[in-house]
């Protein structure tokens, strides 16, 4: 059972593949939509610990520690291959920017530069080799507008159904007799 905390729903395989960014060799490389083992799991609740750590206190020893820690238990955790990806493309940005912020081409006459940023473009292709896509953010707002009116829909037909219910029960109750006073 898949349950999207995004709309407090549980949701299908096929609603999630059809809504977001998921691929099919994603799916094949089982990073989405695949029963985690308890291993998994835990290596899963590892990585919703490392990002909530980095948000709070950015990249450091002990978030190192965690990432390597989830590699370890699964060596395709998305998130830590992400994390470890986002972390090379800022020492390959530092590193560039140390040396001049020369174009592409020219990178191999820096060396640090350069190994840096090869080391960065495995990262992303690793991630990439599993099939992650990353979802645009103006999709991401669309995504977030069809719950709110899927939630809209669903409220509306609640509403509907309790009227009905109302309207039934009006129905069965014995007509009123109207009595006519002729004085007035």
């Amino acid at each position: 059972m898949n349950f999207e905390t995004t709309n407090a729903n549980l949701v299908s395989n096929n609603w999630l593949t059809q809504s977001s960014y998921i691929t099919a060799q994603a799916l094949q490389n089982r990073i989405y939509l695949d029963t985690l083992s308890q291993r998994n799991l835990y290596a899963q609740m590892l990585g919703d610990l490392l990002l909530g750590y980095l948000k709070k206190f950015n990249y450091d020893g002990f978030a190192h520690e965690i990432q390597q820690r989830i590699l370890q238990i699964n060596p395709e955790n998305l998130t830590a291959l992400i994390v470890d990806a986002n972390i090379k493309m800022q020492i390959a940005a530092a590193e560039i920017k140390r040396a001049g912020n020369p174009p592409e081409e020219k990178l191999p006459q820096y060396p640090a530069a350069y190994r840096a940023y090869l080391s960065m473009q495995q990262a992303y292709a690793r991630v990439d080799d599993l099939g992650y896509q990353s979802m645009p953010p103006e999709a991401y707002q669309a995504w977030l507008k069809s719950f709110e009116a899927a939630k809209e829909k669903q409220e509306n037909k609640e509403l509907k159904e309790k009227l009905q219910k109302e309207i039934k029960l009006l129905k069965s109750l014995p007509k009123p007799k109207v009595i006519y006073n002729k004085n007035n």
